[in-house]
C-alpha cells in the first residue's frame, strides 16, 4: 500500500517509522515549512524531515497545502491513501477525499472528547485517569470525522504533556500499521456524537500562568500539562519563575494563597486553595533549570512572602 504522510512536530515521527518499517510504500512525506529555532534563530530540520531525507521518501513541505500547485502535486502522487499526524493545517475536503481509501488522521485524545488543538494537555489539566488515539476519517470540519478505530492507555501520576504525547505516538503507531493492514475496501467508520464533544484551544504562553487560588492538584497537574512548553510560571519579586516540578503536601495554614509557608532543601512550600504544593525545580530569568535546594545556596526565599503577585 501507497502511503501519503503528513505530519509535523516528534508526535508524527513513530507512526511514520512505524509503517515505513512494516513495508508499507511511502510516497511522500508532506510537512511544515522549515523554521528558525534556538537562541540563534537557525534553520533546522524537524526529526520527521531528517528521517524522511535518511531513509530517501520525497519531502514536500508547502506554506499553504491548498494551494492549486499543491493539490496538483498531491494529486498526481500515486498514493492509496493519505494518514495525517499532527500536520498543523486545515485540509481541504478535495484533498482529504482524493484517494482510495481518502485521509486517514491519528488524533491524540478518545473522540469525540478534545477536539482541537491541544488533547494532550487537556487530558492532564482535567485529571483525566485515561487517554488514548483515535484513528478517524477526515472530514470537514475540526475532529469532526467518523471514528475507525480507538484505544485507550491510563495518565501515570507522573506524565508530562511531553512523556504522555510519545507514549501516544507509540500507541499511534501500533494502530495504523494494525488498521491500514487489515484494510481491503473503503471503511466509513461510526459517527461521533457530537453531544459528547468538546473542544481544547492551543495552548498559549499565559495560559501556563499559576492561578495558586486553584486547589493543590489542580495546579500540579497544570505544571506537568505545560511541558515542555510553555511551561508553567509564576512571579517571585516581579521576575517570573518557571516551575518544572512540584508535588502535592497536605497543609492545614489560614494564610492566603500564594504565600511561602516554608522554604528548605526540599523545596518551596506554597500555599493553594486547599492543601499546598511543594516546588522542586524551578528556573529563573537568565538562569539554568535547577533543583530549589541549589537556588537557595545563593538566593534567600523568605517564609510568608507571596508566589504569584502581578
Amino acid at each position: 500500500m501507497k502511503v501519503i504522510y503528513m505530519g509535523t512536530p516528534l508526535f508524527s515521527l513513530a507512526p511514520l517509522k512505524a509503517l515505513k518499517e512494516h513495508g508499507f510504500d511511502i510516497a511522500m512525506l508532506i510537512t511544515q515549512p522549515d523554521r528558525r529555532r534556538g537562541r540563534k534563530m537557525q534553520i533546522t530540520y524537524s526529526e520527521l524531515k531528517t528521517y524522511a531525507l535518511e531513509n530517501d521518501i520525497e519531502v514536500f513541505q508547502p506554506e499553504d497545502v491548498n494551494s492549486p500547485d499543491s493539490i496538483e502535486k498531491i494529486k498526481n502522487t500515486e498514493a492509496d491513501v493519505i494518514v495525517v499526524a499532527s500536520y498543523g493545517q486545515i485540509i481541504k475536503e478535495e484533498i482529504l477525499y482524493m484517494k482510495k481509501y481518502h485521509a486517514i488522521n491519528i488524533h491524540a485524545s478518545l473522540l469525540p472528547k478534545y477536539r482541537g488543538a491541544a488533547p494532550v494537555q487537556a487530558a492532564i489539566i482535567n485529571e483525566d485517569e485515561v487517554t488514548g488515539i483515535t484513528l478517524m476519517k477526515m472530514a470537514k470540519g475540526l475532529d469532526t470525522g467518523n471514528i475507525l478505530m480507538t484505544r485507550e492507555i491510563a495518565i501515570a501520576d507522573d506524565d508530562t504533556a511531553d512523556t504522555l504525547t510519545m507514549k501516544l505516538s507509540n500507541l499511534g503507531a501500533e494502530m495504523i500499521v494494525e488498521y491500514l493492514s487489515g484494510l481491503d475496501a473503503l471503511d466509513e467508520g461510526t459517527p461521533q456524537d457530537d453531544a459528547k464533544s468538546s473542544y481544547v484551544k492551543m495552548i498559549k504562553k499565559e495560559d501556563a500562568f499559576i492561578d495558586f487560588s486553584e486547589s493543590a492538584s489542580k495546579i500540579e497537574h497544570i505544571i506537568r500539562a505545560m511541558q515542555p512548553w510553555p511551561v508553567a510560571f509564576t512571579t517571585y519579586k516581579d521576575e517570573n519563575m518557571k516551575i518544572f516540578k512540584a508535588d502535592i503536601v497536605k497543609a492545614s495554614s489560614d494564610a492566603d494563597a500564594g504565600t511561602i509557608l516554608n522554604v528548605n532543601e526540599d523545596g518551596i512550600l506554597v500555599k493553594c486553595k486547599d492543601d499546598a504544593i511543594i516546588i522542586s525545580e524551578v528556573q529563573m530569568p537568565n538562569k539554568k533549570r535547577m533543583k530549589v535546594s541549589d537556588y537557595i545556596r545563593g538566593n534567600k526565599i523568605e517564609i510568608g512572602e507571596r508566589l504569584g503577585d502581578r
